[in-house]
């Protein structure tokens, strides 16, 4: 059983806003999501999916603890070439879009730093409320 990629998308996002919480507050930024559902139920506020229904609870308390307000655009998957590699475990093929000093200076160590203490329990709860077959959510 895997996360759909609507779901991992919106992690992403939630993870985003984490790691530059204290940097974004009381900001208003624009983030740039390729999945079109996901910038829909970001932008509405409104998701009959139970796992984005609880990713929304989660991203809005995070954004009011901090002041931050987001505008969500979508971003075709072929324009968010670099962000894509990143996310899909290619940063060999990142390192040679950008350089190896700019791809250094970009790098996160998520797992050493424990940046997100709740990240573990966030992908737990999301697989718990994951069917078996991912078409009980559809229609």
């Amino acid at each position: 059983r895997k996360l759909p990629i609507h779901v991992t998308e919106a992690i992403a996002a939630i993870m985003n806003i984490r790691l530059n919480a204290k940097e974004l507050r009381g900001c208003h930024y624009r983030e740039w999501i390729d999945n079109m559902a996901v910038v829909s139920v970001f932008r509405n506020g409104h998701a009959k999916d139970p796992r984005l229904v609880e990713l929304l609870i989660v991203r809005q308390a995070l954004l009011d603890s901090y002041g931050i307000t987001v505008d969500t655009q979508w971003i075709s998957s072929e324009d968010n070439l670099l962000a894509d590699l990143l996310s899909r475990d290619g940063l060999a093929e990142y390192e040679k879009e950008v350089g190896e000093e700019i791809a250094q200076q970009t790098k996160v160590e998520v797992q050493e730093g424990n940046l997100i203490p709740d990240l573990e329990f966030l992908l737990n709860r999301m697989m718990e409320l994951t069917p078996e077959k991912e078409d009980e959510y559809i229609g």
